[in-house]
């Protein structure tokens, strides 16, 4: 007898999904645990959308075709500690809170491990996420100074959202989204559980080894 395995899932580099991108991720996320035996997997994306409804009207950020490359991080809803925090904990990024944002004030520079430890970042699989993107961005040559990370207030927050940050860089349009970073907790895979039974894993899986990738 096969249950379900409750996941929640940690959509990195979302810049948009689709839905047969959902679909194919969390079938993949569930063959993958059964297979594996792996409570906590990475599931990417990457594909070309075209999406009708966009006006082409502000220069190459608004476009009707664009790619699309998306990381999904399934972890057990009971524990979102993530092994790496360690290695990003000690970053000091500028991050901009709802509280904040409420309030009226700026964005602050803070420490990545005392946001979490705070409770600003919802758990540390979310914020050592925000710290990958924070190197990646800034390996790729966006300026520290005009990168920053605004966390969803609540009437912009998807029902289903645990916490949600965006990656913003300031350009000559002013500061532009470029990376989502979402818990989306795990209603991904039960809207799809409800429409395909066959999706299911393992509920006590056996742990195997873990990668030196993520």
């Amino acid at each position: 007898m096969r249950s379900i395995l409750p996941m929640t899932s940690l959509t990195v580099f979302s810049l948009r999904q689709t839905p047969a991108e959902t679909s194919s991720t969390a079938v993949a996320a569930a063959a993958i645990v059964e297979t594996h035996g792996k409570k906590k997997t990475n599931v990417g994306i990457k594909s070309s959308s075209r999406e009708i409804k966009i006006s082409p009207h502000q220069g190459l950020l608004r476009v009707r075709e664009f790619t699309l490359a998306e990381i999904e991080h399934f972890v057990g809803p009971e524990d979102k500690s993530h092994p790496k925090f360690v290695h990003v904990a000690n970053l000091e990024l500028l991050m901009f809170p709802r509280e904040e944002q409420l309030a009226g004030k700026s964005a602050k520079s803070m420490i990545l491990g005392e946001a979490v430890s705070k409770g600003i970042i919802n758990n540390e699989t979310l914020g050592y996420f925000i710290g990958r993107v924070y190197l990646f961005l800034t390996r790729l040559g966006i300026d520290k100074d005009g990168l920053r990370f605004r966390q969803h207030l609540p009437n912009e927050m998807a029902q289903y959202a645990a916490d949600c940050w965006d990656a913003e860089i300031e350009c000559s349009y002013g500061w532009i989204e470029c990376v989502g970073i979402a818990d989306r907790s795990a209603y991904d895979l039960l809207a799809h559980l409800v429409r395909n039974q066959d999706l299911f894993a393992p509920k006590n899986a056996v742990m195997s080894s873990d990668c030196d990738k993520l």
